[in-house]
Formats: structure tokens, C-alpha cells, sequence
């Protein structure tokens, strides 16, 4: 930036914004834009995880809430996809988004009562505790990795 911002100081005098200072200040708003991302991921992952044990252990009364279990593992499974996406995990954004178009709402694949299909519901419980763990994994080797953005 060859154009300096400018900015007063509590003595009244005014001085250019220092690149270094300016990139500190992105820099830490990214981290903590992700931090939030990650936040929101995770209670995703794990509303969904709770939907599915109680779906799971609960099968004969899920019924009457079919749609709305239905929407929240959707939701999560979109939310996830979005995350493996953006980490360019092409494998798992492929498999939460058979996710998704499984539990869809609008057009359902399959009923939540039943004996097989609560083995549907386990195999999924399963792939959204992977997905947690894949999380922490994924944040250790992103955060080893220096940020190409800064230069």
C-alpha cells in the first residue's frame, strides 16, 4: 500500500499507520474469525451426534419428529461438507454431502423407525465422531503450516 492511513493519537497528533501494525491487526482477525468458524462446527457436529443418539436409542417415538431430526442432521452435514471443502478434504466433503441428500427433509430416503435403518443412524453417529476428531487433526497440521497470505 503506498497510501498511508492516518490516525489520531491521544495527544492530538496524527501518523501513518505502520504496514506491520496493519498486518498484525488482519492477521488476528483471521485467527479469530476461525476460532469462530471451528466454534460453530463443533456445536454443529455435536447436535447432531445428540439428534442421532436419541433417534438411535429412541426409534419407536421419532416418528412425529421425523422432519425436524431430519433437518438437523441435514444442516450438519452441510455445515461439515462446507468445513472439508474448505480444507480441500474433496473425500469427506463427497461423503457428508451423500449425508446431507440422505436425511433430507423434503424427500426422505428412508424412515427413522426401523431395525436397518437404525443402523443407518449408528454408521452416520459414527461418521460425525470421525468428523470431530478429523477437526482437531486438521487444526494441528493448519496451524503447523505458515500463512502464504501475509507476503
Amino acid at each position: 500500500m503506498s497510501n498511508p492511513i492516518r490516525f489520531q493519537e491521544s495527544n492530538g497528533s496524527w501518523r501513518a499507520l505502520d504496514e506491520e501494525v496493519w498486518r498484525g491487526w488482519q492477521a488476528m482477525n483471521l485467527l479469530h474469525d476461525e476460532r469462530i468458524a471451528a466454534r460453530l462446527t463443533k456445536g454443529a457436529k455435536w447436535a447432531c451426534i445428540a439428534t442421532l443418539l436419541v433417534t438411535a436409542a429412541l426409534p419407536l417415538y421419532t416418528p412425529p419428529y421425523q422432519v425436524a431430526l431430519r433437518f438437523i442432521v441435514a444442516a450438519g452435514a452441510v455445515v461439515v461438507m462446507l468445513q472439508a471443502l474448505h480444507a480441500h478434504r474433496y473425500a469427506y466433503a463427497a461423503l457428508f454431502a451423500a449425508t446431507g441428500m440422505l436425511y433430507n427433509p423434503v424427500i426422505p430416503a428412508f424412515s427413522l423407525a426401523g431395525n436397518w435403518q437404525v443402523l443407518i443412524i449408528y454408521v452416520t453417529l459414527i461418521l460425525f465422531a470421525v468428523s470431530l476428531t478429523w477437526m482437531k487433526v486438521a487444526g494441528r497440521t493448519l496451524a503447523a503450516l505458515p500463512d502464504r497470505r501475509a507476503r
